[in-house]
């Protein structure tokens, strides 16, 4: 595998970092807007659980976006991201109103849903590209200094 995918994986994670460190802070933010501060305590509640999405997001959405049609498997990103939406829905609906034996968890439900989706839809977008799976193992080598397993 060409070394530019792996450089878009490192760029992807170093913009998550971005990513995370804006959503960590939302709260202080938004008043820093002078926005009500029940508004700015929900936004970053929800940001709180939300921001554990934003590696995969970039990844999964971000990074596969463009990789995937560059080696003619643009259709599996349409039918991967189907999947995320009604999977999310389902995720969405269980987790804010404890349905389906899932926790009630109000709105927070909705981030956790987000987040939970947007992994998965990551890592099955890299586990079904057969060159970008193939090659999973030499880079844990590389960085790990053992295989993945």
């Amino acid at each position: 595998m060409p070394n530019i995918y792996w450089t878009g994986l490192v760029f992807s994670l170093l913009l998550a970092i971005s990513a995370f460190t804006l959503l960590s802070f939302a709260e202080p933010i938004l008043l820093k807007f002078h926005e009500p501060a029940m508004l700015a305590k929900n936004v970053g509640e929800y940001c709180a659980i939300l921001r554990w999405g934003a590696p995969g997001g970039l990844i999964g959405i971000g990074m596969m976006r463009a990789f995937l049609p560059a080696i003619g498997a643009a259709k599996r990103l349409l039918w991967v991201s189907i999947g995320g939406v009604f999977v999310n829905a389902f995720l969405n609906y269980g987790l804010i109103h404890g349905a389906y034996g899932l926790p009630e968890l109000g709105f927070h439900g909705s981030a956790v849903a987000t987040t939970i989706t947007v992994w998965l839809t990551a890592l099955v977008l890299i586990v079904r590209v057969p060159a970008f799976a193939a090659a999973l193992p030499a880079f844990c080598r590389r960085i790990a200094g053992h295989a993945c397993r």
